[in-house]
Formats: structure tokens, sequence, C-alpha cells
């Protein structure tokens, strides 16, 4: 075999190839090894729903200070997250968690944040209504605007 790069005859001698194999093995044992303790204290995380409310962790002090609707999910572990502000950011599903509001709902006089679903009419019955125009009863005049008379010294 000719090549360009200098190697040394040596170099492909048997010996060499089995210290490669007996290395490239003790690699991939370590490998293993290191899996197995990963996966015996890792648990994955449930997925999010369409349309849910999550907590966002803000990535410059890790506060989840942050909520967000999800509006598309991704491949891998990963959503398309819109913000109050409008934004819509793709956050990796470590970094979110389903919300949680501060006060149980009902429950009033604590915290600050109470959550409400607020009621949806029915469909039918708001094609039936007809209201009719509300017109105020008082009598309208005309507006007095400024008029100039130029040959005159006073305005109207």
């Amino acid at each position: 075999m000719r090549s360009c790069i200098p190697a040394h005859h040596r170099s492909f001698s048997p010996q060499w190839q089995l210290a490669a194999d007996d290395c490239d093995a003790k690699a991939d044992h370590l490998r293993e090894q290191a899996k197995i303790r990963h996966d015996s204290s890792a648990r994955s995380l449930p997925l999010l729903h369409l349309g849910g409310y999550v907590d966002v962790q803000d990535h410059a002090n890790g506060r989840w200070d942050h909520v967000g609707v999800i509006v598309g999910i991704g491949q891998r572990r990963d959503y398309l997250v819109k913000m109050g502000s409008g934004r819509i950011l793709w956050r990796n599903r470590r970094f979110l968690r389903p919300h949680r509001p501060m006060t149980p709902v009902g429950v009033k006089g604590q915290g600050t944040h109470h959550t409400i679903t607020p009621q949806q009419p029915d469909p039918e019955e708001h094609h039936n209504l007809e209201l009719p125009q509300r017109r105020g009863s008082r009598q309208r005049r005309e507006p007095q605007r400024l008029k100039v008379q130029w040959h005159a010294s006073t305005y109207d």
C-alpha cells in the first residue's frame, strides 16, 4: 500500500493492531458502564400536550418565572412555546414544566394568581339573539366652530 503520508514500516505490525483492538474494546466497555450508571437514576419526563400552559425556565438566572402555551411539538423532546409577549420560542422539555397556579381555584385572599376558566357561550344561542342598536336620547347640536373673517377685527 503506497501513500504520501509518512509512516514507519512497523506501525502496521500485528502487535500494534492487537493493541489498538484492545484499546477499542476497553473504551466500549467503559462507555457501556457509564450508560448503565446514568440510566440507573435517570427518568423520562412526561409529554406535554398542545394548548397546555407551561412554566419556562429563564436561561440567565434559572428561575421558573415565565409562562407560555405549547403551540407545537418537535421531534426530539423540544416544544414550540408562545410566550405572553407574543414571542414564539423552541424550548427543550428539560426547561419546561406544567404550569401550576400559585393559589388553588376557588380560594380568595391568598397569593396573587387565580385561575379562572371562562364559560363558553352556546353558539346556537348566540346566533338567535338580535339586540337593538343603542342610540343616545339627547338632542344633538351643531358644533360651534371658529370662524375667521379677514375684514373684521374679531373672531366669531
